[in-house]
């Protein structure tokens, strides 16, 4: 009888880690999604601002004879 007590509680402990242990890797893994979609968000603005700069480097490029990609002044 004292055995089977003993082994309740060592299977009671082994069962709470394992829920335990489900319950902050079910935790990461939400975390780990809402990361992901916040990392695929385009800022559309931010784009067109981008693409209005690069227009703008390949303007000065031309006037300035540098096909390199850098500014030359």
């Amino acid at each position: 009888m004292e055995m089977i007590v003993e082994l309740d509680h060592v299977v009671s402990n082994n069962l709470s880690r394992i829920l335990e242990i489900q319950r902050t890797s079910s935790k990461s893994s939400e975390d780990d999604e809402e990361n992901s979609e916040d990392d695929n968000f385009v800022d559309e603005d931010e784009d067109n601002d981008n693409a209005a700069n690069n227009d703008d480097d390949d303007d000065d490029e031309k006037e300035n004879g540098d096909d390199a990609g850098g500014d030359v002044r």
